[in-house]
């Protein structure tokens, strides 16, 4: 490719030959490179992959981010439409009694009565 660009523009020589090279190859999970390598020419590197090498990594620390802890983590979706009086309600609720709650939700309940 680099004879390409010589023969449309001699004057790129010098620039293209200051480049630093690139350089591909495989790493294993532990960042070891494993297989070929090639750097500074076009070509194929190969490499045998063992898939069963990536889950014990995965094992210590998920960069997913899905964490599977179900016994610490909860996710609720409350889909109801909340008006700007909830918002405060639940935060309240959140650091009372359960009987002072069930005594909120009765005096709510009146309210919507009238």
């Amino acid at each position: 490719m680099q004879e390409t660009v010589i023969q449309h523009n001699p004057s790129a020589v010098e620039t293209l030959d200051s480049l630093t090279q690139g350089q591909s190859c495989f790493l294993d999970p532990t960042g070891a490179q494993i297989g070929d390598s090639i750097q500074g020419e076009e070509g194929i590197a190969y490499a045998d992959l063992d898939l069963a090498d990536c889950v014990e990594p995965k094992q210590f620390h998920d960069t997913v981010g899905y964490y599977q802890r179900f016994d610490i983590f909860d996710l609720k979706v409350d889909r109801r439409r909340q008006g700007v009086e909830d918002m405060f309600v639940n935060d309240v609720k959140a650091s009372n009694s359960e009987e002072d709650n069930a005594l909120m939700d009765q005096n709510e309940a009146q309210d919507k009565l009238g």
